[in-house]
């Protein structure tokens, strides 16, 4: 099955009201709550951001689940909020996310702002991983079907809490979602080269 020429245009518009379902729940009130592990990535991705800035690329290794997104998603966030930590802060914060906290507050910063922010690029990338996950998923199961399903998704409470936190389970599960998917429209919809460069991407991007 493949999306026909006419109902494209149908597509296109409950994709648009997909992205928009997924999109509004998960980005209200970022800045009005913590979680317990957030502290400790908003530290190591200062950390992480940090070793980039001194080009220290060893110590961009933060833990033993490296939450590679999440800590990029941490350096977006300080790039915006808080660019000078590249060189005002030091090598002592390396390996104790507990050190970074106090350091923001010293200099003024707000934790919360950067945890907001990098929840905003937490939030946009699941958006995305879901309206690409979607797109196969019409081709496969059709459109209607489909769009009641995501629909379930977008508004699943356990689904929308854990995707607009800075932690790796939320995006990993999208990611792999859209792997999964994109793997079966490869297999059962016409052998695209595209499905199958997607379905790997998005795998590697969840590990």
């Amino acid at each position: 099955m493949t999306i026909e020429r006419r109902n494209v245009w149908k597509v296109a518009l409950l994709l648009i009201l997909v992205l928009i379902a997924v999109w509004v729940p998960r980005i209200l009130l970022l800045d009005q709550f913590a979680t317990p592990d957030e502290s400790a990535w908003v530290g190591r991705s200062a950390s992480f951001y940090y070793a980039l800035a001194q080009r220290d690329y060893a110590n961009t290794f933060q833990h033993s689940h490296p939450g590679v997104l999440v800590t990029w998603a941490g350096t977006a966030a300080y790039r915006l909020r808080y660019l000078p930590l590249a060189w005002e802060a030091d090598d002592w914060i390396h390996g104790n996310w507990k050190k970074v906290e106090p350091f923001l507050k010293s200099k003024g910063i707000s934790p919360l702002e950067i945890l907001k922010t990098a929840r905003i690029f937490m939030v946009l990338g699941t958006t995305m991983a879901v309206g690409l996950a979607f797109v196969a998923a019409v081709r496969l199961v059709g459109l209607w079907v489909a769009f009641i399903g995501f629909l379930l998704i977008a508004f699943d409470p356990f689904h929308a809490g854990l995707t607009r936190i800075l932690h790796h389970d939320g995006l990993e599960s999208g990611l792999m979602f859209l792997s999964f998917l994109s793997f079966l429209a490869f297999v059962y919809r016409g052998h695209c080269v595209i499905d199958l460069a997607i379905a790997g991407l998005s795998a590697g991007l969840s590990c």
